[in-house]
């Protein structure tokens, strides 16, 4: 089925009479940003901001007309922040004493109360080499967190069976992020059960902390005030604007927030009910039911997980309407807008990225975006992430520029100031023709031989004739019905939580294997840590003992996926070669080297071997309507 080549010139005409208004859209942003757990902002979920941000929304769209208004519970583990900082207890000089603000990030737990007051250890960005020398039962750690890759939450395992009492996180200069002078920064932890309690300074305070250390011994007394409520609820809001067929086509935003949140996403709530608004007060009738919705747990939603965001939105889609996953024609996710100079993205599948191109255009002629955009591929740190892997497709929109997250995002900084409400007003009416283009034919807008081009080139590379058969077979299909498959089976993580085809992670990790076999048999010892590390997790060696690296894998096994969207999400299978690892490094205490090493190599190459034929035959299975007896084509023993 070709997809319909322009854009429906009625849903321009809808947009283009919309009155999206700038100043209701500020009193949105007024309203939720002046609710917060502390001075500094912070509505997190399940806790009495986020019922009192849903309440708001709620009362908002009965105003606005919308029916079946609701407040939805959903499960979350509630963690609401009221305060942090750093004493240093230090009485003689040259230290003295000294006072750091600090905050901390979703799901870690607090102190005892009073804080806990010890000596600081600064422990750079945690590498054990530099680690292994110190003496850390009962300290509190100064922490860089330097690298993207080697989040903080994994390295703390190490810390954490050395009996380090509290971590004093912060992110230095051309680190990964809170880049603007003296940021505080917010997130979701994945912190661990059982680890230590951890705040975040700003780069300028861990310097100068840093430099008293060095200076004298310094102690000091790390607090962090959190109410952590386990099984809790957090709030979902929906509100219907009714239409001739069912559906429901869903419009979200998420409504937590760090600090006060004003871009990260208040303006995306308020560019949903500012359509919303303009759509009832026009009189547009849709052809589809349409489901506002602003949704909890975003940013942050259970403990003790690696896969701890958009909780509310799979609760919204798996638990509380899980008839979504068939029925829903389109899903519009609504992120950060109306920011002064970030360019909009519309992040879309591809069998939605040429039409994603198509509205831009129309858009952008029509000056609904007025900082330029772009079309991208989907990524997992938003909510059109759950509703993919339901099997319903959609796109998500916002405001977006590695700059921005590498200065001010998620930090104290995220206020009303950056935001232009004319601009956002207009990124409203980019969104806005996205729903009622959707609305107008969601068959005709989606392209499913673009996917079938993507596993027709992995069929090939991998020379799987079943695949390759399926691909032609799904070349054919038509319709919303097809995509349920796609999402449920085709969108998968790789280890850095990367969208990617569920044999990815896999095939990457055996050309890696492929390549240690042959640098160890070439007596390159370097050549082959080199492709061990870049296999799964094996990055975080240099920062994890072997037990440590254990309780990080751990954490992947499906026992621990099951309250979160991961277990859907076709992740790789673990491997371990932290063994292998240290003999080739020469640790300390590491296994002789002998040839249980390249046995061990070829145990597992074999091992992923299968496992690659077993993810292709899967994938091929759930493409093909028909199901055809597999005829499988391996690679040889190069991968």
């Amino acid at each position: 089925m070709s997809p319909r080549p322009g854009v429906d010139p009625r849903a321009v005409a809808v947009v283009a009479g919309l009155d999206i208004d700038p100043g209701y859209l500020r009193g949105v942003v007024l309203a939720l940003t002046g609710i917060g757990s502390s001075p500094l902002g912070f509505r997190t979920t399940g806790t009495p901001e986020d019922f009192a941000v849903a309440e708001f929304v709620a009362g908002q769209m009965r105003a606005i007309g919308l029916v079946d208004v609701a407040v939805e519970p959903v499960e979350v583990d509630a963690w609401r922040f009221l305060s942090a900082g750093v004493q240093v207890t230090n009485t003689e000089e040259p230290v003295g004493s000294a006072s750091y603000r600090a905050v901390s990030f979703g799901g870690v737990p607090p102190t005892v109360p009073g804080g806990v007051t010890a000596p600081v250890v600064d422990i750079g960005d945690g590498r054990r080499t530099v680690v292994d020398p110190l003496e850390l039962d009962g300290a509190l750690v100064l922490l860089d967190w330097r690298h993207p890759g080697i989040h903080p939450s994994a390295v703390v395992l190490e810390l954490a069976r050395r009996g380090v009492a509290g971590v004093i996180l912060n992110c230095p200069a051309r680190g990964p992020w809170y880049g603007t002078a003296d940021a505080l920064g917010g997130f979701d932890s994945h912190w661990p059960a059982g680890a230590p309690p951890m705040v975040l300074i700003s780069k300028e305070d861990a310097a100068r902390l840093r430099q008293a250390i060095k200076t004298s011994a310094v102690s000091a007394t790390m607090t962090l005030q959190a109410q952590v409520s386990p099984r809790s609820r957090g709030a979902n809001v929906v509100g219907y604007l009714p239409g001739d067929l069912p559906g429901p086509i869903v419009v979200g935003a998420h409504h937590d927030a760090w600090f006060q949140g004003a871009f990260d996403n208040t303006s995306g709530v308020a560019a949903m009910l500012g359509m919303a608004r303009a759509l009832v007060t026009s009189g547009h009738r849709p052809r589809h039911r349409i489901c506002f919705t602003s949704r909890t747990a975003e940013e942050y939603g259970i403990t003790g997980s690696l896969f701890d965001w958009c909780i509310g939105a799979w609760g919204q889609v798996n638990t509380t309407h899980p008839q979504w996953s068939t029925e829903s024609p389109f899903h519009l996710c609504v992120e950060a807008t109306g920011h002064r100079s970030l360019r909009s993205v519309i992040e879309a599948p591809v069998e939605l990225a040429a039409w994603a191109r198509r509205v831009g255009r129309t858009a952008a002629l029509a000056g609904w975006a007025p900082t330029g955009w772009r079309v991208a591929p989907p990524v997992a740190g938003t909510e059109q992430w759950p509703f993919l892997l339901a099997g319903i497709p959609g796109v998500a929109c916002y405001a977006w520029e590695k700059s921005f997250g590498r200065s001010n995002y998620h930090t104290q900084f995220d206020t009303i100031d950056l935001l232009d409400f004319d601009i956002l007003a207009a990124q409203a009416k980019l969104y806005a023709l996205l729903l009622l283009d959707a609305d107008h034919d969601p068959d005709s807008i989606l392209d499913h031989r673009a996917r079938a081009r993507q596993l027709a080139a992995v069929a090939i590379d991998q020379a799987h004739a079943a695949l390759q058969r399926a691909a032609a077979d799904h070349a054919e299909a038509k319709g919303r019905s097809a995509f349920t498959r796609i999402g449920k089976s085709q969108f998968a993580l790789d280890a850095a939580s990367a969208v990617s085809h569920p044999h990815e992670q896999t095939d990457g990790d055996l050309h890696a294997i492929n390549s240690a076999i042959t640098a160890l048999a070439d007596g390159d010892r370097a050549g082959a840590v080199k492709a061990l590390q870049s296999v799964g997790h094996h990055e975080l060696v240099p920062f994890l003992g072997a037990a440590a690296f254990g309780d990080h894998l751990a954490r992947h096994e499906l026992a621990a996926l099951t309250r979160t969207w991961a277990y859907a999400s076709h992740l790789s299978p673990v491997v371990n070669f932290w063994s292998e690892i240290a003999t080739l490094t020469g640790q300390p205490g590491a296994r002789p080297d002998g040839p249980w090493l390249t046995a061990s190599l070829r145990r597992a190459q074999r091992r992923t071997r299968l496992q690659l034929q077993q993810r292709l035959d899967a994938m091929a299975r759930a493409v093909s309507r028909r199901h055809p007896r597999m005829e499988v084509v391996t690679k040889g023993d190069n991968g």
